[in-house]
């Protein structure tokens, strides 16, 4: 019974099996040789198609969207101008400061920045 067993039972070797790939380089040697260019000529004309039909969304949705200067009022309300300066005294400003004596808050970095 072993002699009337169908090829499909019998072992098969692994995919990576070095005939195989020697067979497949051959069948992919067997193409003709102007089919590349025809499909290099198709992918590029695929791209052409996916740029041309993304741009066309894209400007079809900058048309929908609603303008944003085109709903907001047309007259501003501004704040007043100051044409002066505020008149600050010097002395008062400087009264106003805590002067208790104590030094300005430790400089917290690194450590060659601190001058130690």
């Amino acid at each position: 019974m072993s002699n009337n067993m169908s090829p499909a039972f019998a072992p098969h070797p692994p995919v990576f099996w070095p005939a195989t790939i020697r067979r497949r380089e051959d069948q992919l040697s067997e193409v003709q040789w102007w089919v590349w260019p025809i499909l290099g000529a198709l992918c590029l004309i695929a791209v052409l198609i996916f740029v041309f039909i993304c741009r066309r969304l894209g400007r079809r949705t900058r048309e929908q969207a609603p303008d944003i200067e085109a709903s907001a009022p047309r007259e501003v309300e501004l704040a007043p101008v100051i044409s002066q300066p505020a008149e600050v005294d010097l002395q008062e400003a400087e009264e106003s400061i805590p002067s208790d004596g104590a030094e300005s808050p430790p400089f917290i970095g690194l450590p060659f920045l601190q001058g130690r």
